[in-house]
């Protein structure tokens, strides 16, 4: 997986709890600036944890996305990433 990441081809992680998906994705945030990644995830704490540390922790700016959100702010999030 860190090969093909690495030579730019576009990776799918699929692996089961404590694996280690966290530290994939933050790692490979923080190694390519200006790259978007999205990542899915059907748990809304772990979606809500992971948008904390990266916005609060790593001062990388993330957005997330569900269906409680009010419509407002997915909207806006849309906006944002595809002026990028």
């Amino acid at each position: 997986m860190s090969k093909a990441f690495a030579d730019g081809q576009s990776v799918i992680v699929r692996k089961k709890s404590s694996y280690g998906k966290s530290f994939i994705h933050t790692f490979s945030v923080l190694t390519t600036p200006g790259t978007i990644f999205i990542v899915v995830c059907p748990i809304i704490s772990l979606v809500d944890d992971q948008f904390y540390k990266l916005n609060s922790i790593y001062q990388i700016p993330a957005a997330k996305y569900y269906g409680e959100l009010p419509i407002q702010y997915r909207e806006n999030m849309f906006h944002e990433v595809s002026k990028k």
